[in-house]
């Protein structure tokens, strides 16, 4: 069966909130959600990747200049050192403030336990933490207890060692819960497709209304023809932006796994979806158009819904 997809990217989501709780002076609370962010990144690299775009998309520049030049520090090769230093320089390209920052010369600001917690070497990635036993597993799946990123990716993985048909009534009580993120929601319709099941559900999509899916008409989200033509786009208005391209593939393929199989229910062309998320991410506040708040709704969700007012497993 296929990877999760909110694997490995996920612990962005827990970024977000940690640096949000930094600006707000919640340093105890943003060390937590960094500590998060750490469980659950694939490798010491993504996370510390994904650390430094989160700064910047937060306007953190010096933030962002401490956290690189601490990892710098701590590079025992030169490969490395070269491989992060075109890293930044990329990072720079599509975030002009940082360098900026970087040409300021400014006292460092990043308290030094986030710098701890994003570059220390000891470091396990998730994949000690599998499996988990019978008896946990079948309490994460009955509780009625909001799953975290962390346990979501665990049920998905041992859901993957058990038989289709004893997985098959997992999923569908997993499907039927208000306690999963809407990723989590697409990983778990995955499992179900890549098995042929042609079965019909009720599912809930990104406003939480249940609506009745067949699924004998469902592909893989990445092979429906919408997700295809917002690939498409996207390699056509960035191809001069080999960095920010990426970054619009992820946030595309995230956004659209949130809102599959229900895309047509938001009635917008792929490319307006793709422009609305690409003005959101530059921090155009004065976005007005509905249309646009929809996709801010959509992706908040997507990034800001674990424990939050906007968690989807609250609604």
């Amino acid at each position: 069966m296929g990877e999760s997809l909110s694997f490995p990217k996920q612990e962005q989501r827990y970024l977000r909130l940690a640096v949000d709780a930094y600006l707000d002076d919640r340093n105890n609370d943003a060390v937590d959600l960094f500590y998060q962010a750490r469980q659950i990144a694939n490798t010491l690299i993504d996370l510390q990747e994904s650390a430094l775009e989160v700064f910047c998309e937060k306007a953190c520049y010096q933030e962002a200049i401490d956290l690189f030049d601490e990892i710098i520090i701590k590079q025992d090769c030169i490969n490395a050192t070269n491989n992060w230093i075109q890293y930044f320089e990329d990072l720079a390209d599509s975030y002009s403030g940082l360098e900026e920052a970087y040409n300021n010369e400014k006292s460092s600001k990043i308290p030094y336990e986030f710098l701890d917690l994003l570059t220390s070497a000891d470091f396990s990635p998730l994949a000690d933490d599998l499996p988990i036993s019978p008896e946990e597993f079948a309490e994460k799946i009955m509780s009625t207890d909001l799953l975290n990123a962390k346990e979501q990716t665990l049920i998905h993985q041992n859901l993957q060692s058990l038989p289709f048909d004893e997985a098959k009534e997992l999923i569908y009580i997993l499907l039927q819960s208000k306690r999963i993120h809407l990723i989590f929601q697409t990983d778990l319709i995955h499992l179900l497709v890549e098995n042929q099941e042609k079965g019909s559900y009720y599912l809930r999509d990104w406003q939480g209304e249940k609506r009745l899916v067949d699924f004998a008409d469902l592909k893989l989200a990445t092979d429906e023809p919408a997700f295809k033509a917002g690939v498409g786009y996207i390699d056509s208005v960035y191809q001069d932006d080999p960095f920010l391209m990426e970054i619009m593939h992820q946030e595309w393929l995230l956004f659209y796994c949130a809102v599959y199989p229900f895309f047509d229910t938001l009635n917008m062309e792929v490319k307006e979806v793709i422009k609305g998320l690409t003005e959101i991410m530059g921090h155009v506040k004065a976005v007005n158009d509905m249309k646009y708040q929809k996709i801010r709704t959509i992706r908040n969700l997507i990034y800001d819904g674990i424990g939050g007012q906007n968690d989807p497993l609250n609604h």
